[in-house]
């Protein structure tokens, strides 16, 4: 876990996960491991990760199990990253619907939800390779064998968003067969037939 931790921070500088810290990271990978509809992929060379790709087909319940596990955890490195990190403040306000997420698993609102409201069933939510390794073909191939898991399960679509400054994983979406879902002001959405 340290390791995927570690790759992320080190392929996603500055995003509002990365802001949040160490710990934070920790926690919420660890709610991929091992779960039923839920998928981690880590790709190694010699034996070393050098990328990794998490989703599920349960996004709803994902992020539920994750914000009435660890409530009061989030909440106390949230308040400390606010503190600590001013990416966080400028960012806090385009995540108001994890926060009302939280809040509401906290509090047993609400019921689970789908992947998508859209056209997917699983989603994508994070991929990363180490940026040591990036252009070495190590995403094509952790992506091929993400998408055979996922397709062995019987899911038919799945869908991931980008953000729209992060150019080079727009270009590697739309080279590897991925289909433009909708565009939001800050993001691209993609999904993927299978």
């Amino acid at each position: 876990m340290d390791k995927v931790v570690q790759i992320h921070i080190r392929a996603f500088k500055g995003y509002f996960l990365t802001l949040l810290g160490g710990k934070f990271l920790q926690i919420y990978y660890s709610h991929f491991i091992h779960k039923k509809r839920r998928y981690a992929v880590v790709a190694t060379i010699d034996g070393e990760p050098v990328g990794f790709i998490a989703g599920t087909s349960e996004t709803g319940d994902f992020y539920k199990e994750l914000y009435k596990k660890n409530f009061f955890v989030l909440f106390k490195l949230l308040v400390f990253a606010f503190i600590r990190e001013p990416g966080v403040r400028t960012k806090i306000l385009s995540k108001y619907k994890h926060i009302w997420r939280a809040l509401k698993s906290k509090l047993g609102l609400g019921r689970s939800s789908p992947a998508s409201s859209g056209t997917v069933n699983c989603r994508l939510l994070s991929i990363a390779v180490d940026p040591a390794f990036q252009g070495k073909h190590v995403a094509p191939v952790m992506q091929k064998y993400f998408l055979e898991c996922l397709k062995n399960d019987g899911i038919e679509k799945v869908g991931l968003s980008v953000l729209k400054e992060n150019e080079r994983a727009i270009q590697f979406y739309k080279k590897t067969g991925w289909k433009v879902e909708r565009e939001e002001p800050n993001s691209i959405s993609f999904f993927r037939d299978l």
